[in-house]
């Protein structure tokens, strides 16, 4: 048994795996506490490594609670990257349950996210990277005459994929009596309903 106070057991592990070790742990403590109330050494513990490892990866701990938010966006890409083998709106239902399934899973620390970015231009800049690419890559499935999207389009999806942020953290703090299938089915309805809407705008004259 570890004595208190004693320096961690390093394990051996690959600058990777070292690496993804420590974001899991900056996960969790920033999961639980506000970035403020963090220390170094609390990610360190969590991680079971000693404080002078940690700064061989990161320079300290505003670097790490943003690689922390940067690996949390693009698992969260990952994880609902549209299935092309599936027909438009099975496709469409599919991401957006994984959506819902991976803000549950990491619901804490998702809700934290979102609002964080609210009031942190560098997390914003974060959140705002990620949403543009789920808006392209939707855009990029759709059929368009020309192989262009309308403007009003481009800035309806950008809409929408806020709101697909704001109700899923409304709904993780209360469902409102939905299951995550009435939500999906409810993001699925305003998906078609913002588009359908956007690309019946008249053209400017």
């Amino acid at each position: 048994m570890q004595r208190m106070g004693a320096t961690p057991v390093r394990r051996r592990l690959s600058k990777d795996a070292r690496r993804a070790e420590l974001l899991r742990a900056g996960e969790r403590v920033f999961s639980e506490r506000p970035f403020e109330e963090v220390s170094i050494d609390d990610i360190a513990t969590a991680a079971g490594i000693s404080k002078n490892l940690l700064y061989h990866y990161f320079t300290g701990k505003r670097e790490l609670f943003l690689e922390v938010i940067r690996d949390s966006s693009r698992q969260m890409l990952d994880w609902t990257a549209p299935d092309l083998e599936l027909e438009p709106m099975e496709r469409l239902r599919a991401s957006l349950r994984a959506h819902l399934d991976y803000a549950e899973e990491h619901a804490t620390g998702y809700s934290k996210l979102m609002r964080a970015a609210g009031t942190d231009e560098e997390v914003l800049a974060i959140v705002d990277g990620a949403r543009h690419e789920v808006v392209q890559r939707t855009l990029d499935t759709l059929p368009f005459p020309g192989g262009v999207a309308p403007p009003e389009v481009v800035l309806a999806l950008h809409g929408w994929v806020g709101m697909v942020d704001n109700l899923t953290i409304e709904w993780l703090d209360d469902s409102h009596g939905l299951d995550k299938d009435g939500v999906c089915d409810l993001l699925v309805s305003l998906f078609v309903a913002v588009l359908t809407s956007a690309a019946g705008v008249p053209a400017p004259r």
